[in-house]
């Protein structure tokens, strides 16, 4: 945009100067980070595993408060930890080599 005279306005909230310089001010990016990814989806599902097994020595008592779905919280936060694993299994597995039709054996 530009005002009456020709000349470029400035960015909104922003000063001429920076404006004129474009990308320049954006600093590289950082290196990615190496990371094991199944170390957060097993700590879940061992936390919910743990809660499933202390809610189930209270499930009488709780059941009793109208509380007794919790356990079935537990449960369900225990059995998609395992489908969380298997999801992170597929992102990171190592990809297939492919063979040509002369390599099949």
């Amino acid at each position: 945009m530009t005002n009456d005279s020709g000349q470029p306005r400035p960015a909104v909230g922003g000063h001429a100067s920076l404006a004129r310089m474009g990308t320049t001010l954006r600093r590289p990016d950082p290196p990615p980070l190496r990371v094991n990814p199944y170390a957060p989806v097993i700590v879940g599902t061992v936390l919910w595993a743990i809660a499933f097994v202390v809610l189930l020595t209270q499930h009488h008592d709780m059941a009793a408060r109208g509380q007794g779905w919790w356990l079935w919280v537990a449960l369900s936060g225990f059995l998609l930890g395992f489908w969380g694993m298997s999801l992170t299994w597929l992102h990171h597995r190592p990809p297939k080599v492919r063979r040509g039709p002369d390599e099949r054996g």
